[in-house]
């Protein structure tokens, strides 16, 4: 028994609570010394939840396509009557009959009509006014991919075929798009061509020892679907060979002058139309004539032989002068 003045504690009891509650707040001194009035302690407890569940509803749009062009077709029937004048009364005869013609429905691209046709119909006086839905479904359409391939071959070509040309050169680009056939009317409906990177790159034409080649390089080519095949023939032509001049002979500069008081002794020979030509000049010397001898005539050469014999022995009659003291001056010319 809790009397005035005695100290208090109080206890939750989860044992008596439910597990899925969870203590939140408590409400009044849970410690304390008991007085002459009452005491309240309050525990709050929240039950616990589960966020992981989840419940799914489906809602449905259903859209239904109808072409919003329809067609009235009204007739008209007719009765004739007769009335009584006197009474008023009139009597009717029999109504007309009359007909909705055929009407074949439409035609709607990438669709077609749930009915090819309403048929004819005959309409009399117990006709009622009707309404006839035509539903166009979009056609079943199979798809497809269509390809092209466009090249471009570099031949090589030796002219001479003296040695191997080098290996040609093949390039090309395929191109590629989407086609969907409409499995209704069988019309065919084309994608775009896909068009990145179609170009060919320049080639350089291979380097050949001792040729040289038309083309130094094929150019770039921007191609497109349209473009048509090609071919390109690079041809090497062999280098011409350099021929080196034959030097002219060295003309000998005579560093005596010329005296023109010296006495001038010419002597010409022709020899097969060719003329030689020996000068001499003679200061104060006479130059001993040499004996000629004369050589007899070869069954080949014949008189030529002896000329030329006749010109070496003047020749070195001149050369001998030379020797002497006195200057000397021999020119021979040769025309």
């Amino acid at each position: 028994m809790v009397r005035s003045g005695d100290t208090y504690q109080t206890i939750a009891k989860p044992a008596d609570l439910n597990p899925n509650y969870r203590l939140e707040r408590v409400e009044g001194n849970q410690y304390g010394v008991t007085g002459a009035n009452d005491l309240i302690v309050t525990y709050h407890y929240k039950a616990l939840t589960d966020d992981s569940l989840k419940e799914s509803k489906s809602i449905t749009r259903t859209i239904n396509y109808v072409v919003n062009d329809g067609q009235v077709q009204a007739v008209t029937l007719i009765r004739h009557g007769s009335k009584n004048l006197v009474t008023g009364n009139i009597t009717w005869g029999q109504w007309s009959d009359d007909q909705w013609n055929e009407v074949v429905s439409k035609t709607v691209k990438g669709y077609h009509p749930d009915k090819e046709s309403v048929a004819q119909q005959k309409v009399t006086t117990n006709t009622d006014n009707t309404t006839i839905t035509v539903h166009y479904i979009k056609n079943p359409i199979v798809s497809s991919t269509e390809s092209k391939t466009v090249k471009r071959t570099i031949n090589y070509l030796v002219d001479g075929n003296e040695v191997s040309a080098p290996d040609s050169v093949n390039q090309e680009f395929t191109f590629s798009r989407d086609v969907f056939t409409d499995t209704i009317t069988g019309d065919v409906t084309y994608g775009n061509w896909n068009v990145d990177n179609t170009s060919f790159e320049a080639v350089d034409s291979p380097s050949l020892k001792g040729y040289t080649p038309d083309l130094k390089s094929v150019t770039a080519l921007t191609v497109t679907p349209d473009t048509k095949d090609t071919v390109i023939t690079v041809t090497y032509t062999k280098n011409p060979v350099e021929v080196q001049p034959t030097p002219k002979p060295t003309e000998s500069v005579d560093s005596n002058k010329t005296d023109p008081a010296d006495s001038t002794n010419t002597m010409t020979k022709h020899v097969n139309s060719t003329t030689v030509t020996a000068k001499s000049q003679i200061i104060n010397q006479v130059v001993p004539s040499q004996p000629v001898t004369k050589s007899k005539k070869l069954p080949q050469t014949g008189e030529e032989h002896n000329s030329l014999a006749t010109i070496g022995l003047l020749i070195l009659s001149l050369a001998t002068g030379l020797g002497l003291k006195k200057r000397k001056k021999i020119n021979l010319l040769i025309d």
